[in-house]
């Protein structure tokens, strides 16, 4: 016995069935796979995108631009104005 959303012909339509499933990122699997982790992320992060070179110019800022965070402890109009 068939049930009656089988038979439907808008369900072929409507519903997307991939051939694969959807992969879910591997940073929420236990145990953790480094190497899975990386593929996963430098297959987004390490192309030519804006998120990368907002990456890049933050990692970039932190360790040329600002000055020492024993600096900037307290807060000095000197260390601002660099900033």
């Amino acid at each position: 016995m068939t049930r009656p959303c089988e038979s439907d012909s808008e369900l072929q339509c409507w519903l997307y069935r991939p051939a694969k499933p959807i992969a879910l990122n591997p940073i929420f699997e236990w145990p953790p796979k480094p190497l899975a982790i990386w593929h996963w992320y430098s297959a987004y992060w390490l192309a030519a995108a804006t998120t990368t070179l907002a990456v890049v110019l933050a990692v970039v800022a932190y360790f040329i631009i600002l000055p020492p965070l024993s600096t900037m402890q307290s807060v000095e109009l000197k260390w601002v104005i660099q900033v």
